[in-house]
């Protein structure tokens, strides 16, 4: 943009594409930009925002998550899925942002009052003072260069990086969509033996997640993004298919074949905006489903389940988890706080509940927090068969993944 009296501005470039007064055309307007100065600024942006991290002791990117955060909360209340929804980060990544922030003091996570399954971001005075009065300067010269335009010029200049931004943002969610890069980087396919597939998100009120013929070998877990459902699958491909909020996974022959299987672990991935019903048909050998970020309907897995990890979310009504069949090495965490009854039809040998270990009981065993017969949220747990070393416990009270 030109200043008063010296450059041409925006309108004094000729549309003809005939160069003006400083050998800016519009015919390359945009590559002038894009690659002198857009690369340019970029870098310094970059630069800038790494030694105002290093200052503060905090990463880049907790650093512009912080940024983000304390504008949205100026908006009203801020949980921890918004933010991952502005940043574009999974739940996970997200909870690995706030417990560096919340470590070097910038937030603190509280428990929403009116709705328990979410977590309330507070940013707080002290520390966000402190980074404030960093950029008193960079503010101070940002206002004396904005005073040397007209309005009119600022107007433009407005609506460039308006549009600008709307540009990233599309652009970042294209290069999201391609998955992370191989361990040697740049934007490589995914590794041999990996397939991706995924489905969009439209207006589904309500989400049902079926596995039929068994589940092995997988990571399931909530991701704010444009999918109804995202997978990364090793291996060979299983038929998915997904119509109106009904995703069902049917494996291969050769994926059946191979349930003990330690070729790698496949990942799935639900979007957290629909109340979900989750059925396993055929059994389940090694699967690792963090769900807090979910709204569960019902569990159901049928078949039996071995080295099963299920972390559940805090309910909104009564939630029924059941297992068909007998159970080994199975761990299920449920919030703190949640009234939960645990049933075992069969007997059961190392059965733990939370820190009371009852080792081995004959028979069938029915157990029920003090809170659980009046309470409208509630877990209620069956396992329909017998049961070697399951582990009803409690998770910390924040309900998205951690990540280092």
């Amino acid at each position: 943009m030109a200043s008063k009296g010296t450059e041409p501005s925006i309108k004094e470039i000729p549309a003809s594409g005939v160069t003006g007064t400083t050998g800016v055309t519009r015919k390359n307007w945009s590559r002038t930009i894009g690659e002198e100065l857009g690369r340019e600024l970029s870098a310094r942006t970059i630069l800038f925002h790494q030694a105002i991290a290093e200052r503060m002791g905090i990463s880049v990117t907790d650093h512009k998550c912080l940024d983000i955060a304390g504008r949205a909360a100026l908006e009203g209340p801020l949980t921890a899925g918004r933010m991952a929804e502005l940043t574009g980060l999974t739940t996970g990544a997200i909870t690995g942002v706030l417990d560096r922030l919340e470590k070097a003091g910038f937030v603190r996570r509280e428990k929403d009052p009116d709705d328990r399954r979410q977590v309330l971001v507070r940013i707080l005075p002290d520390r966000t003072a402190e980074y404030i009065s960093i950029f008193g300067p960079f503010a101070k010269a940002w206002e004396e260069m904005c005073s040397r335009y007209t309005e009119e010029e600022l107007a433009r200049v407005h609506d460039f990086f308006r549009t600008s931004l709307e540009l990233i943002r599309q652009e970042t969610e294209r290069v999201r969509a391609m998955g992370p890069a191989s361990p040697a980087g740049g934007p490589n396919p995914p590794p041999q033996g990996t397939t991706e597939l995924s489905a969009p998100l439209t207006h589904d009120k309500v989400g049902y997640l079926e596995f039929v013929r068994g589940c092995t070998n997988m990571q399931l877990h909530a991701e704010v993004g444009p999918h109804l459902y995202r997978g990364r699958f090793v291996g060979a491909e299983p038929r998915i298919t997904a119509h109106e909020g009904h995703i069902v996974v049917e494996p291969s022959r050769s994926m059946l074949r191979g349930l003990t299987s330690k070729r790698g672990t496949s990942e799935l991935a639900i979007h957290p905006s629909l109340p979900w019903h989750i059925l396993v048909r055929g059994g389940v050998v090694n699967l690792d489903a963090d769900l807090r970020a979910l709204t569960l309907r019902e569990l159901e897995i049928s078949g039996g389940a071995v080295d099963v990890s299920l972390q559940l979310p805090r309910p909104a009504d009564t939630v029924i988890v059941r297992i068909r069949g007998g159970v080994k090495k199975v761990t299920l965490l449920r919030p703190e706080g949640v009234p939960t009854r645990l049933v075992v039809k069969s007997g059961a040998s190392g059965l733990t509940i939370d820190t009371l270990h009852l080792g081995a009981v004959g028979g069938k065993t029915d157990w029920a927090s003090p809170d659980f017969a009046n309470a409208k949220a509630r877990y209620d747990i069956e396992v329909l068969g017998g049961a070697d070393r399951l582990t009803l416990g409690t998770l910390p009270p924040v309900t998205y993944t951690r990540s280092e």
